[in-house]
């Protein structure tokens, strides 16, 4: 409380002059007093109330997706059930939507019934909320009025696993303006109406990581990794394809945050700038992917328009991939619960000629490691010779796939390009 301190005065004048000072601040008292309960009854302007939960949420993965991008523009009710199974039969549990809108809705309604996972693409919300121009639109609560009507569509569908927020934003320059804080306001409404699925950001550059993954909360750091074009023809010498895909997933893996889930999409498409890798390539994407400790294999594109040809009319490339799919079912469960790390402990490896690749991973609930090895040649098949030393034990390497059991110094088979995940015994 602040005393005023009045001078005393003797003269009526004086008397008078305090007297009228002091009704002067008890009006000024009572009139504050009053506008202050009268604004009390004005209506308030509703901030979007921040989700407590979206800068440290943290999503559980339940399933390891092998997945592929399937292209609408010739998809219909007609075909897909067919597509849909054939995916189902061969291993592919997940199917990437692309320009899905609310016409399609009867495809979900096909994917229930045949028991298949399918995402959405982010062109379902028709441009209504990534082209908006006037910054002052762009705020949650309209992300909220455009996404959760989305949402409560998909929801209900057994069928939806995920939501794929938006692709490459490094190269949307017509989403501009303030794309960050757009991606994560529709991050978070679909977070919020719908907790238990993931929503997600797909990245293009690893540089790009921070600014529209982390700091929008995606659930999942996803990636592009495309690497096989015409100027690199070799998995061997300078700048090859090999090396290439190597160095750009273990960009992406050093960037994410490493509570979020890594997921791959990978190349299976031919462009005017990228070639249609071979099948030793396929298997050293998935492989190399496996090691580094993703939690989803997604391939790009099943089908294709006039610039982009898919995989679909080719059927040496898609049974690779339905084979590849099929070889790692059995144990895709285990895969979530792997971890990467740098080396092994008590452990060391020892080779005849250097692998491909080499991957450590270690089981986080049990502590039981794991190494992923790559056949060297992408052009030939070839045998591995691993010579294994374990402090104090005599130790055994079990391939995941066959179950067969290698000692050290045995002779381990491989196709080209082709990699196997072991457990170390």
């Amino acid at each position: 409380m602040v005393r005023l301190h009045l001078p005393q005065v003797t003269s009526q004048k004086g008397s008078i002059a305090v007297l009228m000072i002091i009704l002067l601040i008890a009006g000024i008292a009572v009139g504050t007093l009053l506008v202050e309960q009268r604004t009390n009854f004005l209506p308030h302007a509703k901030e979007p109330k921040p989700n407590p939960s979206a800068a440290t949420r943290i999503w559980k993965p339940d399933f390891f997706p092998v997945g592929v991008w399937l292209l609408l523009n010739d998809i219909n009710s007609n075909n897909f059930p067919g597509i849909a199974q054939e995916f189902k039969d061969n291993g592919i549990d997940l199917i990437h939507l692309v320009w899905f809108n609310k016409n399609e809705l009867p495809l979900l309604d096909i994917a229930d019934k045949v028991g298949i996972n399918v995402e959405i693409d982010e062109l379902y919300l028709d441009g209504s909320w990534w082209k908006i121009k006037d910054p002052s639109l762009i705020t949650l609560e309209r992300a909220r009025s455009l996404i959760y009507p989305v949402v409560d569509l998909y929801k209900t569908h057994p069928s939806v696993k995920s939501y794929f927020v938006v692709d490459e934003p490094e190269i949307q320059s017509n989403y501009l303006p303030q794309l960050t804080k757009k991606i994560t306001f529709a991050t978070q409404a679909f977070q919020e109406r719908d907790p238990a699925r993931p929503a997600y950001v797909n990245n293009l550059s690893p540089y790009s990581v921070r600014e529209y993954s982390t700091n929008t909360a995606s659930d999942i750091l996803s990636a592009d990794i495309y690497s096989y074009d015409y100027t690199k023809q070799s998995c061997t010498g300078r700048d090859n394809s090999r090396a290439s895909f190597i160095n750009s997933i273990k960009a992406f893996n050093n960037a994410r945050p490493q509570t979020k889930p890594f997921w791959v999409i990978l190349q299976a498409f031919s462009n005017p700038t990228s070639r249609m890798p071979t099948k030793s390539e396929l298997r050293t994407q998935q492989w190399i992917s496996i090691g580094e400790g993703v939690k989803g294999i997604i391939w790009f594109i099943y089908n294709g328009d006039s610039n982009l040809t898919g995989f679909s009319n080719n059927p040496e490339i898609k049974q690779e991939i339905y084979k590849l799919a099929k070889r790692i079912a059995p144990f895709k469960q285990l895969l979530l619960s792997l971890e990467k790390t740098s080396s092994l402990s008590d452990t060391s490896l020892r080779f005849d000629k250097e692998p491909g690749y080499l991957g450590y991973l270690k089981d986080k609930i049990t502590g039981k490691q794991y190494v992923v090895l790559l056949n060297p040649d992408c052009r030939s098949n070839s045998l591995l010779k691993v010579t294994i030393r374990v402090r104090r034990s005599t130790p055994t390497l079990k391939d995941l796939e066959t179950g067969q059991i290698y000692s050290s110094g045995d002779l381990i088979p491989f196709e080209a390009g082709d990699g196997r995940i072991f457990e170390i015994n």
